[in-house]
């Protein structure tokens, strides 16, 4: 996927687990959740659990913390299927936390 920022794979022992960024180029949110089922589904072929965290723009991709000590909102989904299975959870990045954000992108605006 040429839309991949990281991918990080932990838990070889249990299996793999993919933690994947993406920038989807899009500031439409039914486009964006696709694109995270998707990638769920691409890196689930290779490993036992795959998380994808999806950015509308590349810009809010940089907005992110990369720290890690806290996490940006600047994301529009995340999705993923955890080492036990089943249906992937999808979680929408807030309107108010992208705002609070000051996220650069126009995903609320």
């Amino acid at each position: 996927m040429s839309m991949v920022r990281s991918n990080e794979v932990n838990k070889q022992n249990k299996g793999g687990q993919a933690n994947v960024e993406l920038v989807a180029g899009s500031n439409d949110l039914k486009s964006l959740e696709r694109v995270g089922r998707e990638c769920v589904k691409v890196f689930l072929r290779e490993q036992k659990a795959a998380f994808c965290k999806v950015f509308g723009t590349e810009a809010d991709y940089k907005a992110r913390d990369l720290r890690k000590a806290g996490d940006s909102n600047c994301w529009a989904w995340y999705v993923g299927v955890p080492l036990a299975g089943g249906e992937p959870m999808v979680t929408e990045g807030s309107e108010i936390g992208y705002v609070a954000e000051h996220c650069p992108g126009k995903l609320y605006r």
